[in-house]
């Protein structure tokens, strides 16, 4: 009897003993978590919560309701607000703690988190010491951190502020690991698996237009993006009426933009992404300018010197569009709404996109499309991006085109309309940042010109239109050949597009052909 006296007294001393330690180490796990968070994050980084609970024996630690308030270390103006409602730890590794001196979680969860991030106010400082927003000394690994149910926005300091805002996203990432090292890269940490969704994503791409994703989702090695559209925020009319110089005014929507990463990181303080492939499925593009409009009179690169110039190092090896459709209006009379083109069933792959190509790996592209609804449109472009004096080539093949197939875009602007068939346009352009050499063949039959009257009849001026013909060359074939050519060297507007640069050159040849 007294052997299991004192057994029970034993077990009981045993278990208080345990309870209590249980307790203290508790107390000594609240109290660590405590002192990380007031005194090892950053300077610049305020932090306060409501509460701090731990589960030893299931390594779970919980905080809740945690406000983080950033600032710079200059003047200690807030840039970055985070609000966490939960914050879940789960599955802390006694055993990586005390032998391989490491701090693992199976799991952490983040739940209901927002940030809001003012981006005029936070002042860059490449400093080492200003790089990391904590301080550690052994290496973390999180087995998974799922973030669910977060919102974004980001301001900056123009009067429509909203720079990003994401008003719903989830983030799920699997072998997440950091170290001090680590901490203090432009990236801090490291992964394995990654997947995320976002919905009614808005982003300002300037003080006129928005981009707006309805749905992404995302892994580690592909982005995709559902109902994306580039939106300008006025209409037309407005635009036109806000503007000193002349803007297009554009509305573009994509079904669907797939991209395959292969790479991406920092080189140095640069950026630099690398995609295997980038695919846009059904974009339809709708642009219009409103000639009456001034001028904008800033110089326009061509696009080797604009993908020179990019602040990003990024290489797109194959970019292809499918079913893509492309109209053009252009108003420059204020009696009508102007003149149409369209490209229909547009179809083209380019091949290394970018500024990360080898210097004599040319950027080629290829582009397919039904013109006017009537002709068949094939082109051919190259040039070298790190080619200074942005040489380029265009070959084109046009067929069968009806001369009034024009008319929709000619006659609203010029009070002229064609009739008869344009069999075949095939052309090809050397141009650089200055001048273009244009060969042009072209093959025509019944080719006339009518001349409508000022009033808003739309009758032809029979007079006009008779002493126009007169000067036009009807028809291509003679006893020599099916088709005539010419060529024609023009000298760039550089306050103009590239394609304002190849239409004025294949104008310019036309013109000698046909008169």
């Amino acid at each position: 009897m007294q052997l299991r006296s004192k057994i029970g007294i034993a077990l009981v001393a045993f278990a208080i003993i345990t309870l209590l330690a249980m307790a203290f180490m508790r107390n000594l796990v609240r109290h660590k978590i405590g002192d990380f968070l007031d005194t090892q994050l950053g300077g610049n980084v305020a932090l306060s919560y409501d509460s701090i609970h731990v589960v030893l024996w299931s390594g779970q630690v919980v905080i809740n309701n945690i406000n983080t308030h950033i600032s710079n270390k200059n003047d200690s103006l807030v840039h970055t607000e985070i609000a966490i409602d939960l914050l879940q730890l789960d599955g802390f590794s006694y055993y990586d703690y005390l032998f391989k001196k490491r701090i693992r979680f199976e799991r952490i969860t983040i739940n209901h988190n927002e940030i809001v991030y003012f981006k005029d106010r936070h002042l860059n400082n490449n400093s080492s010491s200003d790089k990391s927003l904590a301080t550690i000394i052994k290496s973390v690994q999180v087995d998974k951190l799922q973030i669910l149910d977060n919102k974004l926005t980001i301001y900056d300091q123009t009067a429509d502020s909203t720079l990003l805002y994401v008003p719903k996203a989830q983030l799920v990432m699997s072998n997440l690991r950091t170290n001090k090292r680590q901490l203090n890269k432009k990236i801090p940490i490291t992964y394995t698996g990654l997947a995320l969704k976002a919905d009614s994503i808005i982003y300002k791409l300037s003080d006129y237009r928005d981009f707006k994703i309805a749905k992404l989702t995302a892994s580690a090695n592909q982005v995709t993006l559902d109902d994306a559209s580039i939106v300008t925020k006025h209409s037309m009319e407005e635009l036109s009426q806000i503007l000193t110089t002349e803007r297009d005014h554009i509305r573009m929507d994509i079904d669907q933009i797939k991209l395959q990463i292969a790479d991406f990181g920092f080189d140095a303080n640069t950026f630099f992404m690398r995609l295997p492939k980038a695919e846009l499925i059904k974009p339809m593009l709708h642009i219009s300018r409103d000639k009456l409009v001034a001028n904008n009179l800033s110089y326009k690169p061509l696009y080797s010197k604009m993908l020179r110039g990019l602040s990003v190092k990024l290489l797109v090896d194959s970019l292809n569009i499918i079913n893509g459709k492309v109209s053009y209006r252009e108003r420059t009379n204020a009696q009508n709404d102007g003149g149409i083109l369209t490209f229909s069933s547009l179809n083209a792959t380019a091949t290394n996109v970018g500024n990360a190509q080898a210097p004599d790996v040319p950027t080629l592209l290829k582009i397919n499309a039904i013109f006017q609804k009537e002709s068949r449109v094939q082109l051919d472009w190259s040039f070298l991006v790190h080619d200074q004096t942005d040489s380029f080539t265009i070959k084109g093949d046009v067929t069968k085109t009806p001369a009034a197939a024009l008319n929709s875009f000619i006659a609203p602007n010029s009070r002229v309309r064609l009739n008869g068939t344009l069999d075949q346009i095939q052309f090809i352009m050397h141009g650089n940042d200055h001048t273009a050499n244009t060969d042009l063949e072209m093959a025509y039959r019944n080719i006339t010109v009518n001349v409508m009257r000022k009033n808003k009849t739309g009758k032809k001026n029979g007079l006009l239109s008779a002493v126009a013909n007169v000067f036009v060359d009807t028809n291509s074939a003679n006893k020599k050949a099916d088709s005539k050519s010419n060529q024609s060297t023009t000298e760039r507007d550089k306050t103009k597009s590239v394609f304002n640069f190849l239409w004025i050159s294949i104008q310019s040849v036309m013109t000698k052909i046909l008169l």
